[in-house]
């Protein structure tokens, strides 16, 4: 019997055929290869549109090479494809990230009542994520309520614990804070947060000697957060403490090298020293990059002038 084509449904390819390329993207998300994971989601998805990891594999492409526009757009198609607490999480989580914080909790509010069927351990990062929301909001106390929250979820988190610290260092209870940095670095001492958490508790008590002991022990487990390396910068600015600071910036600048504040913070440090020669070369950098700024210009300058007097 004749049966006209056009109208016979797309028949999704078997799981059967999808499974061993999934096998394959997983091997390359944990080696993130991301240009060969987005090869095999696009194989997949034009075997069947409709599989969501394979939709979460391009959003990890996009992020990798900044192409946030095109990640939105696959975080809207998974939250529709499969709503649950994961793929909020994702959206809401992009949102916040961009300090669409107004956007990240419509999207948690309109969706949240759906998913009422997930076990409480799913919702562990949504309710991390709110409280986070609520901190940036300054809005302390919903905070502490979700991260409290996340604690009967999950009491061996030091993620939440950091959180915590900083929550109370936002208070100003400093003695709070470092009860809650010192619970997340005894569950994971390689949390460099929590060092750095610490060492700004201290550095509010005007403890320098505690301050940059623990902005080591955070260098030791993170050599590239770029907020340690610019508060050991500044500091080091104000102690005349140089070493720690040298060190770590110079380790830091050769994987980052465009990160121009952390080299003007260190073109700055250099001239201090009286390293002239030093803080020339990483003011030409970033006048190569950036001619019209003022710090590094005004920097050049005050080592010319000191140069002219040596000179005399």
């Amino acid at each position: 019997m004749y049966q006209d084509l056009s109208v016979i449904p797309e028949i999704p390819a078997a799981q059967s055929q999808i499974d061993p390329l999934y096998e394959a993207a997983e091997v390359l998300l944990s080696h993130k290869d991301y240009d060969n994971l987005k090869n095999i989601a696009a194989n997949i998805l034009q075997r069947d549109s409709s599989q969501s990891r394979a939709i979460f594999y391009l959003c990890k492409y996009f992020e990798k090479h900044e192409q946030y526009a095109n990640q939105e757009k696959c975080l809207e198609k998974l939250l529709k494809l499969e709503l649950n607490a994961k793929s909020i999480f994702e959206y809401a989580n992009f949102l916040y990230a961009r300090n669409r914080l107004d956007e990240a909790i419509q999207i948690i509010q309109e969706n949240i009542q759906d998913i009422q069927s997930e076990k409480e351990s799913d919702y562990f990062d949504l309710y991390r994520l709110m409280g986070n929301i609520s901190l940036k909001l300054a809005d302390v106390d919903t905070a502490e309520e979700y991260y409290n929250i996340c604690l009967r979820i999950n009491p061996k988190s030091d993620v939440v614990y950091t959180n915590l610290g900083s929550l109370f260092l936002h208070k100003g209870n400093h003695s709070k804070s470092i009860d809650q940095y010192q619970k997340a670095l005894a569950i994971n001492s390689k949390n460099s947060k929590a060092w750095l958490g610490l060492a700004i508790c201290h550095l509010n008590q005007k403890d320098a000697q505690l301050f940059w002991g623990n902005v080591r022990n955070a260098l030791d487990c993170n050599p590239f957060d770029s907020k340690t390396i610019e508060i050991a910068l500044n500091q080091a600015l104000a102690d005349f403490e140089y070493d720690v600071a040298v060190t770590a910036a110079e380790v830091y600048l050769q994987e980052n090298p465009f990160d121009l504040k952390v080299s003007t913070l260190f073109a700055s440090l250099l001239f201090q020293i009286g390293d002239f020669n030093k803080a020339i070369l990483e003011i030409t950098k970033i006048l190569s990059f950036d001619p019209e700024n003022e710090s590094a210009t005004r920097l050049y300058t005050l080592i010319e002038a000191e140069n002219v007097k040596m000179a005399k």
